[in-house]
């Protein structure tokens, strides 16, 4: 028998999909079980709803919105990760952050740069 559980995604975190591809959540809140997420494959961004998690580990979820396709980088870097999960946001090591504070401190102006950087080509309809 197959079951699921919903969970709460975690930005930074990378998950498999049922259907094989991986996904990084880029963001999540208040414990919910809807996340932001890119296909680091091919840059499509959705927001997720009603995640689970699968007794093989991977999720899924009810629903989503698509948010369009990104370069997976520069769109990752926006909210302080690069693909792999792992944070570009420079800290001291030795005082712990949670992202909250991470995104509300240090990433608004790394935000601000990179979404100068970004380009939207109008006939391919996507940011380059």
């Amino acid at each position: 028998m197959f079951t699921s559980n919903h969970f709460h995604p975690i930005a930074g975190q990378s998950y498999k999909n049922r259907n094989s591809l991986t996904y990084l959540c880029l963001e999540s809140e208040n414990f919910s079980n809807e996340g932001l997420f890119v296909n680091v494959s091919n840059g499509n961004v959705l927001v997720a709803h009603g995640c689970k998690m699968n007794d093989d580990g991977t999720i899924e979820w009810s629903h989503s919105d698509d948010k369009g396709i990104h370069n997976v980088q520069q769109f990752s870097e926006l909210y302080g990760f690069d693909t792999n999960g792992k944070s570009v946001v420079d800290r001291d090591d030795d005082e712990p952050m949670t992202w909250a504070e991470v995104f509300e401190i240090e990433l608004e102006g790394t935000r601000t740069k990179l979404e100068s950087l970004l380009c939207y080509d109008t006939k391919k309809k996507m940011y380059l």
